[in-house]
């Protein structure tokens, strides 16, 4: 069994590359030996729980995630699963027994679920995979040996706590390259960020507010031509009643007759009768004869 202090966070490598590399994680990519950087936090912490078993965690993604095991049902030639991040639940995925090779400092690291048959191996450049564990002379893979060195010490208590078991989603699948031989790009001297992912709304969402945005406008655009008209036609109803008819006249319904008051004097109509003026102040005035004309005119006929 591995002496690991849980206080401590280790570089991990494999023995081939020794400590000019590190195992290490990349957004959702399974993990991988890469050129080692100590300002990216590529270290990981081994918690040893009490039935002598380990919760690996990642130093850049403190308690967050753990080292687990990944389904990966494409890879034809090696065990379906793989190490990768995911995130922490307690689940024996993410329970790992860390022992010493025989005969040497070098470690084999084995996953709790797929047992001590398969270590945990590398090939140069491409993902970490299971592989059978090599047994017996001339079968040793340097892939399966691993060497930690501590680098700093971990001050927070919080991480002296191990993950207890949570429910797990059933019929999840982690997807990952289609074998332990795909490359992947190495990673830049910064992490680069999917802007599609953070972005506020989408392109169908942006459209239909702009399409509102211009259904409003022109509703109200014929709202405003709308009332314009009917103010229009108020006016020229106006227009033409006055034209008809002075202002400061009033109609007065007799029966047969009509009269039309205009100022101090009113024009009178009798049956069969010329219209004649009558003063409102005199009654002593006399009527006033009106040419044929305006009564043929006050009638629609023609002159």
């Amino acid at each position: 069994m591995a002496d690991l202090d849980p206080n401590v966070w280790y570089h991990l490598t494999e023995r081939r590359v020794n400590f000019n590399s590190s195992l290490q994680a990349v957004n959702a990519h399974p993990v991988k030996v890469w050129p080692y950087h100590k300002d990216r936090h590529e270290h990981w912490q081994f918690l040893r729980l009490d039935d002598g078993k380990f919760q690996i965690r990642y130093r850049a993604t403190t308690l967050n995630k753990q080292l687990s095991t990944c389904w990966f049902p494409r890879d034809k030639q090696n065990l379906p699963s793989q190490p990768c991040l995911s995130e922490a639940n307690g689940s024996d995925e993410q329970k790992w027994m860390i022992e010493k090779w025989d005969g040497g400092n070098d470690y084999k690291i084995q996953n709790v679920l797929n047992g001590s048959r398969f270590n945990v191996d590398v090939h140069v450049g491409n993902p970490v995979y299971f592989e059978e564990a090599a047994t017996g002379q001339g079968t040793d893979r340097p892939g399966q040996h691993w060497q930690f060195k501590s680098v700093a010490n971990i001050d927070d208590r919080v991480y002296q706590t191990p993950i207890t078991n949570m429910p797990v989603a059933t019929g999840h699948t982690t997807s990952f390259p289609a074998s332990a031989t795909d490359s992947i790009a190495q990673p830049g001297p910064e992490s680069s960020l999917d802007l599609s992912q953070h972005s506020g709304l989408s392109t169908g969402k942006i459209i239909g507010i702009a399409a509102g945005c211009v259904a409003a406008v022109v509703l109200a655009g014929l709202a405003v031509l709308y009332a314009r008209r009917r103010v229009k036609l108020a006016k020229a109803q106006v227009r033409s009643d006055s034209l008809g008819r002075p202002s400061n006249s009033r109609v007065v319904e007799l029966g047969d007759y009509e009269r039309h008051e205009l100022g101090n004097c009113s024009l009178v109509e009798t049956e069969g009768r010329h219209p004649r003026y009558q003063g409102h102040h005199s009654a002593q005035q006399e009527p006033v004869e009106i040419d044929s004309k305006i009564d043929r005119r006050r009638n629609g006929l023609s002159i």
